[in-house]
């Protein structure tokens, strides 16, 4: 039986030997003997981390607690076996601890790109950055992560005010690479094809000697988003024919395989509507293919993928109960899932064609029946909304924050329903919706980033409605993020000037010949100077001043002859007139107008029997060929 003497010489000789195995045997063997030997308990944790094992490194945490206890001999250890286990609750705890630690800052960083909170992310990563270029391996790792998370953010949250703190001109593939992706995010992708190209052939020539499998995994993921962004720019055949040259039969890796035969199903394959999702579904390989990708993407994207599947499976008439419950475990926000798993259990609905008018009705049926469903109230909305029925909507949103007043302080609710009554012109209605929520939010602390965003949003909405509360509010997000320019600006507790800056970073991402050749017409001539605009807005301020109707004058008539002397009778009537002569078979009466002569026969005015006459049609008169002109009534 060896002794702990011998025991502890020889985990040094396998430690320098990296047989991870043996370390962990023999580290086992020395805790049996000394269970507070913190040396041999490390190596242990570390043989298991190299050997990926670390489920098996939590067990013996729990198994020695005393040991495990001690963070700060343990600090790099432990955080890295809960980030490889996305165990965010125990890696918070040592946050306190490893501040001034810069692998533990490392590994944060790390853990916050992987689950989303990217803002995070990237302000670690700069802190770490040098503010001198440095030529480091590990320096230059920090690089290319800078990059890599700046591209995830942009492509997340679209236009950000974030820039990169590294600004090397020598750069490796992998940065150069990242910076393509930051270009793709941008939507530009003609210099992110540039970039790519670029970065391919420096690759290929930097590995020129290594080993063919390994130059085939740096090369590959530059390959593939080469022909994504052909595909992206319409060379549909360049990027087939760069995706067909894979063989995915031999492809080790899961996420290239996953990747290469989404693009190309992408590219033979029409709308979702007109393909064959059973098929689809079964290339895919779903639901195999996303469970070996969990270690190796992150959580948004992950959350994504398994989206997109529970969509595909749900049209493919596949029964997604049990995934879409174990989506909505990992992803506890995420409500479509749930959503999805209960139309397919509603008789009526047709899962095949989505956007029918009839699955609106039927949808918003069910939600008024079943209240207590969140998930489907929501997706009933945006059928609604999809169909134009915005007062539908309005409904069910409304109910949903009638039942629970707590649904005030969510915005997928809240957002959603402003919007809303923004479509309806219900001015008053989203008044008090924001009072009702800013008395729900005043009170409650806030330290998530996407709780302070939607508290930054209605601190702006109560604006132009109550600007004492929107003060109120922008104050709190303040306490929280002192560093937040805007806010400061709003509150008056900064310079404005020096907050507002250049102009230059704001639209140095624009392409003002893209627009004009997709159809964008410039508000003013390229050829027009600046003295002229300045005398053209003078002028302007003058002339548009004050805008008077110009009066319309009728033209005169004037009698043919001059000469001849004017009727003095021309203002009275025609029959009262000294000239006037009646048409024949009529009379001037002073007392009224003339009476037709068969009129009076028929009415035996002129004679007294009382035979009844014989009433004739009376026949047009004749005019006169000569006679006096007559006036103008």
């Amino acid at each position: 039986m060896s002794s702990l003497t011998d025991l502890l010489s020889n985990l040094k000789v396998y430690s320098k030997n990296d047989s991870h195995s043996q370390v962990y045997e023999l580290g086992l063997s020395i805790l049996k003997k000394d269970p507070t030997n913190l040396p041999a308990f490390k190596k242990c944790l570390i043989a298991l981390i190299n050997m990926d094992k670390y489920q098996k490194a939590t067990e013996l945490m729990k198994n020695h607690p005393n040991l495990a206890a001690n963070d700060e001999a343990l600090l790099l250890e432990k955080a890295y076996v809960f980030y490889k286990l996305n165990d965010s609750e125990s890696l918070s705890k040592l946050v306190s601890i490893g501040t001034s630690n810069r692998g533990f800052q490392n590994i944060l960083a790390q853990h916050y790109y992987r689950i989303g909170r990217t803002e995070e992310s990237l302000s670690l990563y700069q802190s770490l950055l040098p503010t001198s270029s440095a030529k480091d391996e590990g320096i230059v790792d920090l690089r290319v992560n800078e990059k890599a998370v700046l591209s995830q953010l942009k492509k997340m949250n679209g236009p950000v005010s974030a820039k990169l703190q590294s600004t090397n001109t020598d750069l490796s593939y992998d940065e150069i690479f990242n910076n393509a992706l930051i270009k793709i995010s941008e939507n530009d992708y003609k210099i992110a094809l540039v970039l790519l190209e670029n970065a391919y052939e420096q690759c290929n020539t930097v590995l020129d000697d290594y080993d063919e499998q390994e130059k085939f995994e740096e090369l590959t993921p530059i390959k593939i988003q080469i022909a994504y962004v052909k595909q992206l720019l319409g060379q549909k055949e360049e990027a087939e024919e760069i995706l067909n040259q894979f063989d995915l039969n031999s492809l080790k890796d899961p996420v290239f395989k996953l990747i290469i035969l989404n693009n190309l199903l992408s590219l033979k394959a029409g709308s979702l509507e007109d393909s064959n999702t059973a098929l689809l579904y079964r290339e895919l390989q779903f639901p195999n293919s996303l469970n070996l990708l969990s270690e190796k993407l992150i959580l948004p994207q992950i959350k994504t993928l398994e989206r997109n599947q529970l969509l595909l499976g749900l049209k493919a008439g596949k029964n997604v109960t049990k995934a879409a419950k174990k989506h909505q475990e990992q992803f506890n926000g995420s409500l479509l899932p749930s959503a999805l798993s209960t139309l397919s259990k509603i008789p009526s609905f047709d899962v095949e064609e989505l956007n029918e008018l009839s699955n609106e009705k039927i949808l918003f049926k069910y939600a008024r029946s079943h209240p207590e469903d969140l998930p489907v109230s929501l997706l009933a909305t945006q059928f609604s909304i999809n169909a134009g029925k915005f007062q539908n909507a309005a409904v069910l949103i409304e109910e949903q924050i009638a039942r629970d007043v707590g649904n005030l302080t969510k915005p997928s609710l809240v957002c959603l329903l402003l919007s809303i009554y923004d479509q309806l012109e219900r001015k008053t209605a989203k008044s008090n919706i924001l009072f009702k929520v800013y008395d729900e939010v005043l009170m409650k602390e806030f330290n998530n980033i996407e709780e302070l965003r939607f508290l930054k949003f209605i601190a702006f909405e109560l604006m132009s409605i109550d600007d004492e509360k929107s003060r109120q509010l922008f104050t709190k997000v303040q306490n929280v993020t002192p560093d937040d320019e805007l806010v400061s600006m709003i509150l008056g507790s900064s310079n404005t000037t020096d907050l507002l800056g250049s102009i230059e970073p704001l639209i140095e991402s624009i392409d003002v010949d893209q627009l004009i050749s997709e159809g964008i017409t410039p508000l003013l001539s390229s050829k027009t100077s600046t003295s002229t605009l300045k005398s053209n807005s003078k002028s302007a301020k003058t002339k548009y001043a004050k805008v008077t109707k110009k009066a319309r004058s009728k033209p005169k008539r004037l009698p043919k002859d001059l000469t001849k002397k004017i009727d003095e009778e021309r203002w009275l009537p025609m029959k009262d007139r000294s000239y006037y002569k009646p048409k024949k078979g009529k009379k001037k009466d002073t007392q009224g107008g003339a009476v037709d002569a068969s009129v009076e026969s028929a009415l035996n005015i002129a004679n007294t029997t009382s035979t009844p006459a014989v009433v004739t049609p009376a026949r047009k008169s004749v005019p006169a060929k000569k006679g006096k002109k007559k006036g103008k009534k």
